[in-house]
C-alpha cells in the first residue's frame, strides 16, 4: 500500500498447500529490515496450522485477520476490477495460459 507495488502469482486453487508459497515470494520481495503486514481474511487457509508454524518462525510478520466486508479488501477489489476492466473483459483466450500471460502482463505494466 505504501507505493503501490503489486506482488501477483495465479494459482489454480486457493488452499493451504499453496499459501506458503506465496508468503515466501513476499517474504523475498519485501526488504528484511521491514516489518510485513499481511491483511487477510478469515479463510481457514490463512489459519493453516502449517500457516502458523511458517508463520511462528518470522516474528517480523503480523498478519491481520479483518472482515471480507473491510475497506482494506476492498482496496483488492478494486484492483481485481482493474484487471477486469483493463486486461480481460472484451479479450479472448485460448487457454488458462493466455489468460495467465495477460494477467502477468497487466500486473507488470501496471
Amino acid at each position: 500500500m505504501v507505493n503501490g507495488a503489486v506482488l501477483a502469482t495465479c494459482k489454480p486453487r486457493h488452499r493451504h498447500q499453496k499459501f506458503p508459497s506465496f508468503l515466501r515470494e513476499i517474504d523475498k520481495a519485501v526488504p528484511e529490515a521491514l516489518d510485513v503486514h499481511c491483511i487477510v481474511d478469515n479463510y481457514s487457509a490463512h489459519k493453516h496450522p502449517k500457516v502458523k508454524a511458517w508463520l511462528a518462525a518470522r516474528p517480523r510478520w503480523r498478519m491481520h485477520f479483518i472482515p471480507a466486508c473491510s475497506s482494506w479488501l476492498n482496496q483488492v477489489e478494486r484492483f481485481f476490477a482493474l484487471i477486469a476492466g483493463k486486461a480481460i473483459r472484451r479479450g479472448s483466450f485460448g487457454s488458462v495460459r493466455q489468460l495467465i500471460k495477460r494477467l502477468d502482463q497487466f500486473v507488470s505494466h501496471y
